[in-house]
């Protein structure tokens, strides 16, 4: 009873199934976006619901690398010399699931996406840290298929914030 009570106090929280989106997609936060070229993709390892579930972290890093392909940015495969560090920042992408009891196949889950630039702390101007600039996150009540789509619709507002910052410039990368 219990475990009823706190994933219903969970769904209300959450939105409901169709979940709920919070980010950190102001003007300020997209004008951290200006002059990247480059990004590191960074899924983080999926908890085991997750890949009970039937997520693949090769295949979400893989749908999120050509999906910003497409937007223009260039995807690295780490820290690289030829990218100046002011073009550059890691993608991270954190999905969390926890299988909802009594209902095969319905899971609550949440998708962070955030870009993380390095930062110079300006106490001292020498420290720097790797922080998020832009951030959203996804969460919500479904099946696997509705979590896919959570995946997809934080990086769709990712490529959105991006390309809204390149056209207000006029700079094309």
């Amino acid at each position: 009873m219990r475990t009823v009570r706190a994933l219903l106090l969970l769904v209300a929280i959450l939105g409901g199934a169709g979940g709920a989106a919070r980010a950190a997609d102001s003007p300020h936060d997209r004008a951290t976006l200006l002059g990247l070229t480059a990004v590191f993709v960074d899924v983080q390892p999926l908890d085991p619901v997750g890949l009970l579930a039937g997520l693949n972290q090769a295949d979400v890093k893989r749908d999120l690398e050509t999906k910003l392909r497409l937007a223009g940015l260039r995807v690295i495969a780490g820290p690289q010399d030829d990218v100046p560090p002011q073009e550059r920042g890691v993608l991270q992408v954190n999905v969390s699931v926890v299988p909802v009891p009594k209902q095969d196949g319905t899971y609550a889950f949440s998708v962070y996406l955030a870009l993380l630039q390095g930062a110079v702390m300006i106490r001292d101007m020498e420290t720097i840290l790797a922080t998020p600039t832009w951030w959203v996150n996804r969460t919500g009540v479904g099946s696997i298929e509705q979590i896919r789509t959570g995946i997809a619709e934080a990086s769709d507002r990712f490529v959105t914030a991006f390309r809204a910052v390149e056209s207000a410039t006029g700079q094309k990368k």
